[in-house]
């Protein structure tokens, strides 16, 4: 069971990856009456899934996408890349919130109550729900 709380939601994919960006994804859901069945962890949900999640996601939350590409982790470092990225999710979210719950170690630079939270994909729907929109926005990046 997922805890549900009024905070933006932050999880990124790509850093362990040998090629592509690094993709950071913030997710905000205006409303938890509704949030689509099946979300988890991207790692856990099946490609079918994860589509179909990312779409109802899309359509119920606010949705922020930060991306760095390969180029500029070489020149800068992946860890400053990722939280480059995780700025950029943020940046792009309308309805922010006070709180923020970040997967792992990303940093971010906002005036926000920043938490980070290891494997915060398996305890908070919106972080799990950023895991998936990140992964398949990479996915698409990396088939294009």
């Amino acid at each position: 069971m997922y805890l549900k709380v009024k905070a933006c939601g932050i999880d990124e994919v790509g850093r362990g990856a040998l090629a592509g960006p690094v993709v950071v994804a913030c997710v905000f859901f205006k409303s938890y009456k509704s949030i689509p069945f099946g979300i988890a962890d991207s790692k856990k949900v099946s490609k079918k899934n994860r589509i179909r999640l990312y779409k109802e996601i899309n359509e119920l939350a606010d949705v922020g996408i930060g991306i760095v590409s390969s180029h500029i982790i070489d020149k800068i470092g992946i860890n400053k890349a990722t939280n480059v990225a995780a700025n950029t999710s943020i940046a792009k979210i309308k309805f922010l919130t006070n709180k923020v719950l970040i997967d792992g170690h990303i940093k971010v630079q906002v005036d926000l109550n920043v938490k980070n939270i290891i494997k915060g994909d398996s305890n908070y729907v919106s972080i799990a729900a950023a895991s998936i929109i990140a992964k398949v926005s990479r996915d698409k990046i990396m088939h294009a």
